[in-house]
């Protein structure tokens, strides 16, 4: 038989799921957005601010603010803790979405390595890096869902005066040291992307 790609038949035609996100009923999606739809406020309705007071419940955060995406989270975030010019000291393994932030903020992305277990920020080299950096922000990333070394990363951003922001997209529902992730550093940003765990 030959493979689907030298003209066999697809062996699988319908795809292979890797996961089936849970989905309440749909009755009670339609009741839950019926006044959203019928008010014509489809983007900031009533909704996102019961979304940001829940998600700031839960995280135990006193501010929550929903934006369109993660990167434009960690865009704004970043314009708004770091200003423009200098560097940005982040991980080496991370989205590109996390060195855009930097750069499209006329930032110079400064690489720090990751631990080969973990994949997580290097805090050592990346403390070594800020040494030598003319940095503006100290960039981390949640990887996979699996906290980071935050208090470590937040305590090196002390250290050296800048602010420190996480990339959590993946993390939301985590928590480490029995601390929901959301609180740590100057700020963390989240996506609801459907390829996320949320």
């Amino acid at each position: 038989m030959k493979p689907a790609i030298l003209g066999g038949p697809p062996r699988f035609p319908d795809g292979v799921p890797i996961a089936r996100p849970a989905v309440p009923p749909l009755d009670a999606v339609v009741d839950l957005l019926r006044p959203s739809y019928e008010s014509g406020m489809l983007t900031n309705s009533r909704l996102v601010r019961r979304l940001e007071e829940e998600a700031a419940e839960r995280l135990q955060v006193a501010h929550v603010v929903a934006v369109a995406s993660c990167t434009s989270g960690l865009l704004l975030t970043v314009q708004a803790l770091a200003g423009r010019g200098g560097h940005a000291v982040l991980p080496s393994f991370t989205f590109s979405a996390t060195a855009h932030a930097a750069a499209w903020n006329g930032l110079t992305p400064v690489f720090a390595e990751c631990d080969a277990t973990s994949f997580q920020l290097d805090v050592a080299d990346a403390g070594a890096r800020l040494e030598r950096a003319d940095a503006a922000v100290l960039l981390a990333t949640h990887v996979f869902g699996a906290p980071s070394r935050a208090e470590a990363i937040e305590k090196l951003g002390a250290d050296h005066g800048v602010p420190v922001v996480f990339d959590a997209a993946h993390g939301f529902g985590a928590s480490r040291a029995g601390r929901p992730l959301g609180g740590f550093g100057n700020a963390e940003i989240f996506s609801l992307s459907p390829t996320k765990p949320v």
